[in-house]
C-alpha cells in the first residue's frame, strides 16, 4: 500500500532497481561531459528508463518525464523535466541585444510547444499508478512538476525566454535541484 511520496518513491526503484541518477547525469548533453562547474546532489531516479520497463512488451514506449525524486523533506513527490536551452538559443537565436526579435521568439515558442510537457506528466503519473495500483494515487498524495533548465539569470535576451515561455507560466519549481 503506498501511503506517501517517499512510499511511492521505493515503489518505482523496486519496480526498476538501478535507475538512480542525477539532474546532471539526466541531461543529455551532460552525460560524460558536464558542461557546469556544479553537480547535483538530489539523487533522481531515471523515469525514462522506468516507462521503458512498464511498456516492454505491452505497447510502444511513451514520453514521460525525465526523472522523479522527493523534496528535502520527503513529503513531494516530484516529476523533474530537464530541458537545456543555452545550446539551442546559441544555434537558432540571435542574442547579441538584450531584447528578442519577434521572429526569434516564435522559433523558441514552437520549440517549446514541441516539448508537449502536459502529455509526458500525464503518460509519468499513469505510470505510477500502474506501478502502485492505485488510479487514484495522485489524489492523495502531494506533486509537483519541476522543469530544469540552463537559462541564466541575468538581464540578457536568455532572462526574456524565461519571461516569454509559456513553458515556465504556472509551473511550481523548487530551488533544491
Amino acid at each position: 500500500m503506498i501511503n506517501t511520496p517517499e512510499d511511492l518513491y521505493r515503489a518505482v526503484l523496486a519496480f526498476k532497481p538501478g535507475v538512480e541518477s542525477s539532474v546532471c547525469l539526466l541531461h543529455k548533453p551532460c552525460k560524460g561531459h558536464p558542461l557546469c562547474s556544479t553537480t547535483s546532489t538530489t539523487e533522481v531516479l531515471d523515469f525514462d528508463a522506468v516507462e521503458k520497463e512498464l511498456a516492454r512488451g505491452k505497447r510502444s514506449n511513451l514520453p514521460s518525464c525525465d526523472g522523479v525524486t522527493l523534496n528535502p523533506e520527503r513529503s513531494v513527490f516530484c516529476f523533474v523535466e530537464i530541458k537545456g536551452w543555452k545550446e539551442f538559443v546559441k544555434r537558432n537565436v540571435n542574442v547579441t541585444d538584450a531584447s528578442l526579435s519577434e521572429d526569434d521568439k516564435k522559433i523558441i515558442e514552437d520549440k517549446a510547444r514541441g516539448y508537449n510537457l502536459k502529455s509526458k506528466l500525464v503518460q509519468s503519473m499513469d505510470d505510477c499508478e500502474e506501478i502502485a495500483n492505485d488510479p487514484d494515487l495522485f489524489l492523495k498524495l502531494p506533486f509537483v512538476y519541476i522543469i530544469v533548465t540552463d537559462i541564466e539569470n541575468d538581464r540578457s535576451a536568455a532572462e526574456d525566454i524565461a519571461a516569454n515561455l509559456s513553458l515556465f507560466r504556472n509551473c511550481f519549481c523548487l530551488d533544491f535541484l
